[in-house]
């Protein structure tokens, strides 16, 4: 390959770097920015609900929209307590709450390290789609 279309090359490849980079970047502040966002909305939330509860209102209109009370339950397993749980369940009719499930990050973990030769083991591949991708990864240069 001659020199002047190599140069021309590499100046296309750092462009597309470029943008990479600074696109990575903007996700990562909207994300930070994202979660700062989520702070300050659950802060807000607390002290309007709190207030709303104070006051004994319900609901209200204001800045056409309707603002009102909703009471959110959230349930989890005790630490430690999943498998005590799920016979409480069982013995008290609820078993149908209970699935069996498979994280996807610790499957493809599983499926790389099984992998001989690039290849899944037939086994795996009749119940598993595997898909590969390849894309650049940044770091600090040193």
């Amino acid at each position: 390959m001659p020199a002047r279309r190599k140069t021309k090359d590499m100046k296309v490849m750092y462009q597309a770097a470029d943008l990479l980079k600074q696109l990575r970047e903007q996700k990562k502040e909207l994300e930070e920015r994202l979660e700062s966002l989520k702070g300050q909305i659950e802060k807000a939330d607390g002290s309007l609900s709190g207030m709303m509860a104070e006051t004994g209102t319900e609901n209200f209109v204001h800045a056409g929209m309707t603002f009102y009370l909703k009471n959110c339950v959230k349930a989890n397993a005790r630490d430690g307590m999943t498998e005590r749980m799920h016979a409480a369940l069982r013995e008290n009719g609820a078993g149908e709450l209970i699935t069996e499930t498979v994280n996807g990050n610790s499957l493809s973990a599983f499926v790389k390290r099984v992998m001989r030769n690039g290849e899944v083991p037939a086994w795996l591949d009749e119940v598993v789609a595997v898909t590969e991708k390849t894309t650049v990864g940044l770091r600090k240069a040193k």
